[in-house]
């Protein structure tokens, strides 16, 4: 009996230290959001950016984090987060790749200090900043409270469906293995990796939809879109011209040591995704945020 007591007071003990540990980072928000080319004329003639309507979502999102991509007109985008968006700080890359498609970070000062961050090319598989693929961006925060540390890494993988594509990103997926390796070699082992992923297999291809999946639990990682349905719409395979259908591009990730931290998580999609309930859906019903914003649509995971 007093083996057993012993026992249940040291059981005791380990989950009150696991508990008061686990509140370090309080909550965190973490997202993604592929804005389409910001700041050139997408789709219509007449159409560029609806900035009112992408300051809305961002700021719907609550994000602490936020992983953006597509930032074509970098200036427009700086001064747009500069008069609008006034809670964030931006960091963004100099590299887009052939389709000068930048990759940034948002995230909020008022809780988060950037230590430093880098741009990391070895995925754009390119010889110049204007070739290739979009690197990847790599920063270290800090919790302004608490002074903890973590981690964050921001990508834009290879578009495409086709079978090269494909094999193209699990190519970048294992640089970014790589990257997830070097950071836990330096004792850096809270780490967020956010960003459009482009998986066109997700929901398309069973097998190479398990071989992204084996990657993700390989690295010891959580994947939020495992709690989604759709993070954006296409034009599906037969290139329809009225019809718009979902897929699942978007990720929003963390190290498994990262997660351990917090007691709750949940996910959710936002604009056209949240109101369509990623039903295929005509190219008017999608809406403004489809028509206007992106087709794609804020991811947001919350730690709690």
């Amino acid at each position: 009996m007093k083996a057993l007591w012993s026992t249940l007071v040291m059981a005791l003990f380990f989950l009150l230290i696991h508990s008061a540990y686990a509140g370090n980072f309080g909550n965190l928000n973490f997202g993604t959001y592929n804005v389409r080319n910001f700041g050139t004329v997408e789709f219509k003639a007449d159409v560029t950016t609806n900035k009112f309507l992408l300051k809305t979502l961002i700021a719907k999102t609550s994000a602490d984090v936020l992983a953006v991509q597509e930032i074509v007109d970098d200036e427009l985008f700086k001064s747009f987060i500069k008069e609008s968006l006034p809670q964030y700080n931006l960091i963004l890359s100099e590299c887009g790749g052939s389709g000068n498609q930048k990759v940034g970070i948002l995230y909020n000062k008022e809780k988060l200090k950037l230590n430093w961050s880098k741009e990391d090319n070895r995925i754009a598989n390119g010889e110049s900043c204007q070739a290739g693929i979009r690197p990847a961006m790599v920063a270290q925060f800090q919790m302004k409270d608490s002074h903890l540390n973590f981690q964050v890494i921001a990508v834009h993988l290879k578009a495409g469906g086709r079978p090269q594509n494909i094999e193209a990103r699990f190519k970048q997926l294992e640089i970014l293995s790589q990257m997830v390796e070097e950071l836990r070699s330096q004792k850096m082992d809270y780490i967020a990796i956010m960003g459009d992923f482009n998986s066109t297999e997700y929901l398309e291809d069973a097998s190479a939809a398990a071989r992204f999946k084996k990657v993700v639990r390989d690295n010891d990682l959580i994947d939020f879109a495992e709690d989604i349905d759709c993070s954006s719409y296409w034009k599906g395979p037969e290139n329809d011209e009225v019809m718009r259908y979902a897929s699942l591009l978007d990720h929003v990730m963390i190290s498994k040591e990262f997660h351990q931290q917090f007691k709750y998580d949940s996910a959710r999609t936002l604009a056209h995704c949240q109101k369509n309930s990623c039903r295929q859906e005509t190219v008017d019903g999608l809406g403004l945020t489809y028509n206007e914003v992106s087709d794609h649509c804020p991811v947001v995971a919350k730690l709690r």
